[in-house]
């Protein structure tokens, strides 16, 4: 196999200028059905791509039409989305908006436009049924192109649903296989290098096939997942049917691949060499999932076909990655994307022997350079293939078909509603400032520019970040654990394990940093296994209480009239120790509250962001401020603790709301006496040694566990 030429390589370039521009000839005069104008969707669409708030309300207007069941909802929705004040519309459609809106016609208007959103759906999906899917699926084969069909639908949320998808899977295995053997052949759609390959192939989403997916339980999902999944590989070998697995958002990433090696290792599926994977060049990992695919095809002796495509869940991974603190698992420039999808692209006919490549995509530039990159490496042309969007990209398919190169349509089946996620999807590839199809069939951006290689943008500038320690840089929320991260989910683990060790754990009663255990204690059992005894916790009485109230009441002065960045500084540690000890935290609500892992970091979590938050808010809050400019006064404005603060927390967030209510007393200058709930005392005395840990005074900060009353 010749070496990888390094892109820079003006030879490579010219090349790939030179096809590009052949594929433009051959497509002159032919735009996508998307981007046509005569039609009422084409219409909207291009008015979608000349104002971006007008697409936002649109897309917000499909998305949850399918759920609009009278006129009058229909009519209410077209109001307040699509018909703002000051918004100025194309003729037909504000015609047929306004329509809508009211009057005698508003109900045919209303059903018009239903139909008009169904007609747009329909652009993009090949049928409701895959009865129905059949004789659009011949035709895409009696013009040249092979198919690979998908059932619409994702993230099943209980057993029945997975129950309907596993049963329709089997409908649509059963249905294609059939139909496919009476069409005529073609050694183009119907042969690779290695010889002959099923004329079905169908596409796989996980998400349907299990309820409630979720990286903090990988091997259970990987299990319940193989009970369903392996039965429509099993009948898709006796069947001739192909199976593609698809690649959703990054959650399920894990699971997905983790399921994928496991079948691929199946004794029944080990030398079948008609399943493949998706890999998405937008992750930053993409390189590691072909590796990875490598070493598995290797291990079986028989080779996988990797779909490599950009990625089609960008805007939710970053929007995702940012909201809850995560590591962002995408590049966040299109540009880099693209230029990772050119390396894999080679990374591929370098493995042409275990790997057979598939490549999804409609940037001539992409498609070209893998075409291109392919005759200079000697890989066969009919080792590879091109991948497309049904509905999508007609010319370009058309023209490399007329190239002799194997063409498949991606074709979704499905309803109306669960096609609207996929109709949304579609539309904002196709309206994306950065999309080639729109650059190139709707803007008319310069052939050349459009084939040059990708610049990736240079890194820009770090904005301000909250640092620990430094209480004038900007608050941040602490970032909740990533479970997609296999080394974080070991690590829990571990901590539940180290904590099981510690019990049961003894919760006295804290009166100046003096301990008393006396008494008959309460006992606290893990309610998720009703048994395991997780805390005695004494039972304060009013003596420790009113002694608590003494001490705290003789502390408040100099607590008080201590400055208000000292306390604020004993906060952010606290924070930080909060922090350095999530998982022993987070470990313990879970034996002692029955809090789910998610959730229980999540508390902790959300203490840390009391701490730092109104460590943060303090000095400018509650610090002296001037008051007025009068010449000869000096005027500052106070505020002072009010004296000894009863927190009584209650039990569902053990931690985070006990932490909010004494660091918010405690900044504010005032002592507290911590009265927990008495179904999490363990979590809350785990707490209370903490802030003597990080230096609150003693009495400052008491411990009072007990009964309610």
């Amino acid at each position: 196999m010749a070496p990888f030429e390094h892109p820079d390589n003006p030879r490579l370039d010219a090349a790939i200028l030179e096809l590009g521009a052949d594929l433009h000839r051959r497509m002159q005069g032919e735009v996508p059905s998307v981007f046509n104008r005569h039609y009422w969707q084409g219409r909207m669409m291009e008015w979608a791509m000349r104002d971006p708030a007008f697409k936002l309300d649109l897309f917000r207007f499909v998305d949850v039409l399918p759920v609009l069941h009278s006129r009058k909802q229909v009519v209410q929705h077209v109001r307040e989305y699509l018909l703002k004040e000051g918004r100025e519309l194309p003729g037909l459609v504000n015609a047929a908006l306004n329509a809508a809106w009211g009057g005698l016609t508003s109900g045919l208007a209303s059903r018009t436009i239903r139909k008009h959103v169904a007609d747009m759906a329909a652009r993009f999906i090949a049928a409701a049924t895959p009865r129905d899917a059949l004789p659009v699926l011949r035709k895409l084969h009696r013009s040249g192109m092979g198919f690979s069909a998908d059932l619409l639908g994702e993230a099943t949320v209980s057993e029945t649903e997975v129950d309907v998808y596993s049963n329709r899977y089997m409908d649509l295995i059963e249905r294609v296989s059939e139909a496919v053997s009476g069409w005529r052949a073609d050694p183009v759609v119907d042969r690779n290098h290695l010889g002959p390959i099923p004329r079905a192939n169908i596409s796989l989403k996980l998400s349907a096939m299990a309820a409630r997916l979720d990286p903090v339980d990988r091997a259970g999902c990987v299990g319940r997942l193989r009970e369903r999944v392996l039965p429509l590989f099993l009948k898709a070998r006796e069947k001739n049917v192909f199976v593609n697995v698809d690649l959703e958002q990054w959650d399920f990433h894990g699971i997905t691949y983790d399921l994928f090696e496991d079948l691929a290792g199946h004794p029944t599926l080990r030398d079948w060499p008609h399943m493949g994977i998706v890999v998405q060049a937008y992750l930053q990992r993409a390189d590691q999932d072909v590796e990875r695919l490598r070493s598995i095809a290797r291990s079986r002796g028989t080779p996988l076909t990797v779909r490599l495509v950009k990625g089609a869940y960008w805007d939710y991974e970053l929007v995702h990655a940012r909201q809850y603190g995560y590591p962002c698992p995408v590049f966040t420039d299109k540009a880099t994307t693209d230029a990772n999808f050119e390396r894999l692209t080679a990374v591929l006919f370098e493995h042409v022997d275990d790997l057979l490549p598939a490549f999804g995509s409609h940037n001539l530039r992409s498609l070209c350079h893998a075409l291109v990159l392919a005759r200079e490496m000697r890989v066969p042309q009919n080792a590879l293939e091109v991948q497309m969007l049904h509905g999508m990209a007609e010319p370009e398919r058309k023209a490399m078909r007329a190239l002799g190169y194997r063409v498949r349509v991606y074709s979704p089946i499905g309803e109306m509603l669960p096609g609207m996620a996929y109709l949304v999807r579609r539309w904002l590839e196709n309206t994306s400032n950065s999309g080639f199809l729109r650059m190139s069939h709707h803007e008319g951006v310069d052939l050349h520019k459009l084939l040059q290689r990708p610049q990736p943008a240079p890194l820009g500038h770090v904005a301000s970040r909250m640092i620990s320690g430094d209480l004038n840089t900007p608050f941040e929320n602490c970032a909740l654990a990533d479970f997609t991260d296999e080394g974080i989910c070991r690590t829990f683990a571990q901590a539940i394990e180290m904590q099981r060790k510690m019990l049961p754990l003894e919760v006295p009663t804290v009166v100046c940093g003096t301990a008393v255990f006396d008494g008959e204690p309460a006992v606290r059992v893990c309610p998720s296994d009703g048994e395991t005894v997780v805390s005695l916790v004494a039972q304060s009485g009013t003596p420790d209480v009113e002694r608590a109230v003494k001490a705290a009441l003789v502390a408040w002065p100099e607590w008080r009239d201590r400055e208000v960045p000292d306390r604020a500084m004993l906060l952010e540690r606290l924070a930080d120790r909060l922090e350095a000890d999530r998982f022993e935290l987070a470990a313990l609500q879970t034996l002692e509250a029955g809090k789910p892992w998610r959730e229980a970091d999540a508390d902790v979590a959300e203490a840390v962001d009391f701490c730092r938050y109104y460590a943060r808010q303090a000095s400018p809050e509650l610090g002296p401020r001037t008051q007025g400019n009068m010449w000869g006064e000096d005027n500052w404005l106070m505020y002072e603790g009010r004296g000894p603060t009863a927190v009584i927390a209650p039990w569902n967030f053990p931690l985070a709301i006990l932490c909010g209510m004494a660091a918010a007393a405690l900044v504010a200058g005032n002592p507290v006496l911590i009265k927990p709930s008495g179904l999490s005392s363990g979590i809350a005395h785990a707490y209370f040694r903490r802030m003597l840990d990080v230096g609150f005074p003693a009495d400052v900060v008491q411990f009072l566990p007990g009964p309610g009353g």
